[in-house]
């Protein structure tokens, strides 16, 4: 009768030694090569997905990712804001870690219009509406906000009254920035910011140089600016 609490060495060594096999990432990997790999079926191995957070800029929207039970917003993906788009990245990681989250129920309001704005949302999950006064006096619907969508940039940014109302129609997630991070943020990039370098200036003799076409410079301010005297010229005699 076999007694043998563990494993053998040879075993031991199978399970602890994994066979790598090259990374094939969606990003790099052609589609027909990943249909065209061969399939083997193993009884049991140790596998690990490499996942990578990817945004798009320019389709104005702020990508966000869950930790744990907390959502945040990429950093990289801020500069889809027009004034961010040349920010450093560890601005942009401070800026990012400003966001607080907070949650909305059916029918809240989530931005009243005509009331200065003073932070910025982010919808993470759920879905509002957009609604200001018509003409007439009538309520008009303007869009339907959802996943990564966010309002206002401008009223925000200006410290502006809001242009429409912001109602939720579905329970979600959202997350806002103060503007007083804005402000924070505006402060440290003049800190940073290199000293300005002396602005060329023409002096009177170049100014005077780029209007010979035009009128004559006055020579007797600044004697340097004399015009040279023209000399004649004479086609010599003929001589027969």
């Amino acid at each position: 009768m076999n007694d043998r609490m563990t494993l053998a060495p040879d075993a031991a060594r199978q399970l602890a030694t994994t066979t790598k096999t090259a990374p094939q990432m969606r990003g790099i990997t052609p589609r027909y090569l990943l249909r065209a790999l061969p399939w083997v079926d193993v009884e049991s191995g140790v596998f690990r997905v490499n996942r990578r957070r990817t945004y798009v800029l320019g389709d104005d929207r702020l990508a966000t990712y869950q930790d744990g039970d907390a959502h945040r917003v990429i950093p990289g993906d801020l500069r889809e804001l027009p004034y961010l788009r040349d920010a450093d990245d560890t601005l942009l990681t401070e800026l990012a870690g400003a966001f607080a989250q907070v949650s909305f129920d059916t029918g809240q309001v989530l931005a009243e219009g005509g009331a200065v704005s003073d932070r910025l949302l982010v919808i993470v999950q759920g879905r509002a509406e957009k609604r200001a006064r018509g003409r007439y006096g009538e309520e008009a619907l303007l869009e339907v906000v959802g996943d990564g969508q966010f309002f206002d940039l401008d009223a925000w940014t200006r410290a502006a009254p809001m242009p429409y109302q912001v109602t939720a129609v579905t329970p979600g997630t959202a997350l806002c920035l103060d503007r007083a991070a804005l402000a924070g943020w505006s402060t440290a990039t003049r800190r940073c910011a290199p000293a300005s370098t002396p602005t060329w200036r023409p002096t009177a003799c170049c100014r005077a140089a780029r209007c010979r076409s035009t009128s004559a410079p006055d020579t007797s301010a600044n004697p340097t600016c004399r015009r040279p005297s023209s000399t004649t010229r004479t086609r010599p005699a003929s001589t027969t």
